[in-house]
């Protein structure tokens, strides 16, 4: 029995050491864990947002290229409508001055048109005609409608009593 003892004590005592060694290891595994975790922790301080500023931007706004129009290109028949003696000579120079071509002046068939009238063969070039529309209402009425007539490349314009304001 004694013999048995002793082997039972040694068998219990390396039992007893293995367990303490375990218990060591296990607990030395935690703590450095835990400590590998703070550390981690501690260099992962939360960095600063970077906060990316947007400002709208107006983008341009492509500008229309204005087509430049041959002004000469169409000759313009002047009547004086007005009643107001040498109107027309005075519509002719302002719009030679702009370039425009007059192939004559002369008066209307009646002198009591309020607003000046426009009237143009049906051939004429529409930029052209917006741009002489345009030019004219700068210093007369101009009817709200330009008559179109059959035919080609002429343009009658009647001057009225009425001023641009």
């Amino acid at each position: 029995m004694i013999n048995r003892e002793i082997t039972y004590d040694t068998k219990s005592r390396k039992s007893i050491i293995l367990f303490i060694i375990s218990i060591i290891v296990l607990t030395a595994i935690i703590l450095g864990g835990a400590i590998y975790y703070k550390q981690s922790a501690k260099n992962k301080t939360p960095k600063e947002k970077q906060v990316t500023k947007v400002t709208p931007t107006n983008s341009p706004t492509p500008t229309p290229t204005k087509v430049e129009i041959d002004k000469s290109k169409y000759s313009i028949k002047l009547l004086n409508g007005s009643g107001i003696a040498g109107e027309a000579g005075k519509v002719k120079k302002y719009l030679e001055d702009e370039g425009y071509t007059v192939s004559s002046v002369g008066n209307a068939d009646k002198f009591d048109y309020e607003k000046s009238v426009l009237e143009v063969k049906e051939d004429i070039d529409k930029d052209f005609l917006t741009e002489l529309e345009s030019f004219i209402s700068e210093k007369y009425s101009l009817e709200n409608a330009t008559e179109i007539l059959k035919g080609s490349g002429e343009i009658i314009l009647i001057i009225g009593k009425d001023k641009a304001e």
